[in-house]
């Protein structure tokens, strides 16, 4: 009978959060897991991978037509900053089975992988039980772990290694003793050329190889053949990888896209640099919302103040006309009280309104003149690359919102930093 799968993920990888919103944070949750995902929760992308690094007589028995990703997490929650995990179905001999890619992001090596593996195995099969409660066997799942290593790791990928030293458990014991292995693959011993697949799994490990190795600018990883073949959304992710969790500077980027002379990888570096703009002006319209916001608040704790302080000064008069005793003074002072109260409440608050609605406007100008520098700056950026220091003091400066916006037209037309300064700022 055929196995009723448990039901895949139905979405597409999306952009994360964290990618666009990690704005001055200078690092983005979990990036080495969003790129792993993004590519290899595609199963032609897993597929193309595991053919080339699992067994040749295994992979012949495997119908990977039959590959589906599975909803569900299996890994330990306190390892889900170091590790990705992704779970298939497939169909082995036309049995059930798992394949478990897990991608290691951690610096150093894990003496206890085995025991871990076994672990998520575990969690793998009683999820399969409580989903296939008629199931009369468990389906085998095979293990692979890559490592995304800048040297090698030595480590067991053996079981029966970790109970007592390796080589001691006899065969009385054995038999008493689980035992399996995994497959490891590790980048650092890894030749980018040998990295086989599709060509958007291939960038993508090279990427996670490179970033070890320091070597993210490198012609191993700028392989036009590559490029040219890679699909659009895997190579936006590789680009806002590079830029927000490699920190590779977007001077440095754009020359590495301009020496590719590709127009799809040149239309995804301009689509990824708009949303760096984007994200600037959302940043300085955020800046000016607070300042406004924080003016207002000021504006209100004045007024209040000043009521206050009328109502005190008035309730003072009051009390010492009331003190001298006689009726017709404590009339007069009640009047005279009630009229200075009414007075100083009014004054107060008409006081307190005309300051607030300057301090508003005058917030309101300065931010809107904050977000205009910003803008002119941003653009100039993510078209030229890093701007003078006098450039930008000179932008930074200039305080006419109807300059700024000319100021950010010509930074759209301008051919060069050195046209836009000498046709808006000479």
């Amino acid at each position: 009978m055929p196995e009723a799968h448990d039901e895949p993920d139905p979405q597409e990888p999306q952009e994360p959060q964290g990618w666009s919103e990690a704005a001055g944070a200078g690092e983005i949750h979990q990036p080495h897991d969003k790129l792993f995902k993004a590519s290899f929760s595609k199963p032609e992308n897993a597929a193309s991978f595991l053919k080339t690094i699992l067994p040749p007589r295994l992979v012949q028995r495997m119908d990977w037509d039959s590959l589906e990703l599975l909803s569900g997490d299996f890994i330990d929650s306190h390892f889900r900053l170091s590790q990705s995990d992704l779970l298939f179905a497939v169909k082995i001999d036309g049995r059930p089975a798992r394949l478990l890619l897990l991608v290691e992001h951690q610096r150093s090596p894990e003496r206890w992988m085995p025991l871990r593996l076994l672990r998520y195995q575990v969690r793998i099969w009683e999820d399969f039980i409580a989903k296939h409660p008629d199931a009369q066997a468990l389906p085998v799942i095979l293990p692979v772990v890559v490592a995304q290593n800048g040297t090698r790791w030595e480590m067991p990928e053996w079981f029966r290694d970790l109970v007592w030293p390796a080589g001691e458990v006899d065969e009385d014991l054995a038999q008493f003793v689980p035992d399996f292995t995994f497959r490891l693959i590790q980048l650092a011993e890894l030749p980018y050329e040998q990295i086989g697949g599709t060509p958007d799994a291939v960038l993508t490990l090279r990427v996670l190889k490179a970033e070890q190795m320091g070597q993210l600018l490198g012609e191993e990883v700028w392989d036009r053949a590559v490029f040219a073949a890679v699909q659009r959304e895997t190579m936006e992710w590789v680009l806002r990888y590079l830029i927000y969790a490699a920190d590779i500077k977007v001077r440095d980027l754009d020359a590495e896209v301009t020496k590719l002379n590709l127009p799809q990888t040149q239309r995804s570096f301009m689509t990824v640099a708009e949303q760096l703009i984007q994200r600037g002006r959302e940043e300085a319209m955020t800046a000016a919302e607070q300042l406004i916001q924080r003016g207002r608040e000021e504006a209100m704790t004045v007024a209040e103040q000043l009521i206050q302080r009328g109502r005190e000064e008035a309730m003072t008069v009051a009390e010492q006309l009331i003190q001298r005793g006689r009726e017709e003074a404590q009339r007069e002072a009640m009047t005279a009280a009630e009229r200075r109260i009414e007075q100083e409440r009014s004054q107060a608050l008409s006081e307190a309104m005309t300051a607030a609605q300057e301090l508003i406007q005058r917030e309101l100008h300065k931010g809107r003149i904050e977000a205009h520098r910003q803008s002119v700056l941003a653009v100039l950026e993510s078209r030229f690359g890093d701007v003078s220091r006098n450039l930008s003091e000179r932008i930074l400066s200039i305080d006419s919102e109807a300059r700024l916006m000319e100021l950010l037209r010509g930074a759209g037309r301008a051919a060069s930093i050195p046209e836009f300064a000498e046709q808006h700022l000479d």
